[in-house]
């Protein structure tokens, strides 16, 4: 298995997150970001995870409706990982975790 892994998501204009979050001004939230993490990583390794740990974790730009992002994993250790979202044009979010894989 490679230790660099990227995997492309597209952010449906409808998803029911965008609802209050916020009006006017729809941004996908941190938290929905995060989950968006863990499907990458249970792609990667075959399974379903959760987050352990953050280490760390920056958010730097928004996030709207119907963009379309790639999120970057770099394996390093058994389950911790940097980690980069980001649409074509710039970085949306960065940061270091520990996973865990579960049972179904």
């Amino acid at each position: 298995m490679s230790d660099f892994f990227t995997h492309s998501i597209d952010i449906p204009a409808d998803h029911p997150c965008f609802e209050g979050h916020f009006p006017g001004f729809p941004v996908f939230p941190a938290v929905a970001q995060l989950s968006l993490l863990t499907e990458a990583i249970a792609i990667l390794h075959g399974g379903r995870c959760v987050i352990a740990a953050i280490a760390s974790a920056k958010f730097l730009s928004p996030l709207g409706p119907g963009a379309t992002v790639i999120v970057e994993l770099r394996q390093r250790g058994d389950n911790s990982i940097d980690f980069v979202i980001r649409t074509a044009a710039l970085v949306v979010a960065k940061g270091k975790l520990t996973y865990r894989m579960v049972e179904p």
